[in-house]
């Protein structure tokens, strides 16, 4: 997903951002593979659009745009019941919550959830914080990264030191 929004970039950062205005978490690449759905609690990893692979090409991350109002509230976890559903072993049915407020995104900790962290920082059950573009966060063996868009733009463009065509930093 990440080289596939990297060639559309080179239509142009502003014509990027005019189609793409939302938030967005990258799921790293690693040593990882998008479960099969073989229990009931664990779902397919969801791409945004259907026409995608299930699975991203080796090496490559995974994108999920974060699309809501204010007060939007999406569950990050394994379960089919997730807006953002990450299907990885390690990864609580329900890890988090990305809730929207005042016009930006804020990550909680699920309390029945395996621990997370932020920027190597563990996060508590329900404690509330803002996120800022590269704020990392692991959940389980699975490390998922918020980018604004100008951050996505600087990634796929390599100014952040990354190097999008393995996908890793």
């Amino acid at each position: 997903m990440l080289s596939l929004l990297g060639r559309q970039l080179l239509l142009g950062a502003g014509a990027f951002q005019a189609r793409y205005p939302d938030a967005w978490l990258v799921w790293e690449a690693g040593e990882w593979k998008a479960a099969n759905a073989v229990e009931e609690e664990m779902a397919l990893t969801r791409l945004p659009r259907a026409r995608y692979p299930e699975r991203p090409s080796s090496g490559d991350a995974l994108c999920f745009v974060l699309k809501g109002e204010n007060g939007t509230v999406l569950g990050v976890g394994r379960s089919a019941e997730n807006a953002i559903v990450i299907g990885e072993a390690s990864v609580s049915r329900t890890h988090c919550r990305l809730t929207k407020l005042n016009g930006a995104w804020h990550l909680s900790r699920a309390p029945e959830a395996m621990p997370a962290s932020l920027d190597r920082t563990p996060l508590g059950p329900m404690a509330l914080v803002r996120l800022g573009a590269r704020h990392e966060l692991i959940l389980g063996n699975v490390i998922v990264t918020f980018h604004t868009t100008a951050s996505l733009i600087a990634r796929l463009q390599g100014a952040d030191g990354t190097q999008t065509a393995r996908g890793t930093k």
